[in-house]
């Protein structure tokens, strides 16, 4: 085997190698997950809040929204 093709195949597994491990590091990390859980579980609330205030009508259905809508303001300061 000459040189150039030695240096090439050393090339090749030093290239694989790194590729290989990029993609287990990858595959392992977990970062973010969990902003990710709490996105979801806001979501589906106020999905369900949604839901709520559709099905009920009437004086409870605004009282409710202007409840909510007070809490949300005393959150941001609105």
């Amino acid at each position: 085997m000459d040189a150039i093709t030695r240096r090439a195949l050393m090339a090749q597994f030093a290239v694989t190698g790194f590729v290989a491990g990029a993609f287990d590091r990858m595959r392992r990390d977990d970062r973010g997950q969990g902003a990710v859980e709490y996105i979801g579980i806001i979501i589906a609330v106020a999905a369900m809040l949604v839901i709520v205030m559709a099905i009920i009508k009437g004086d409870v259905a605004n009282g409710l929204k202007d409840a909510i809508k007070k809490a949300i303001d005393s959150v941001t300061g609105g």
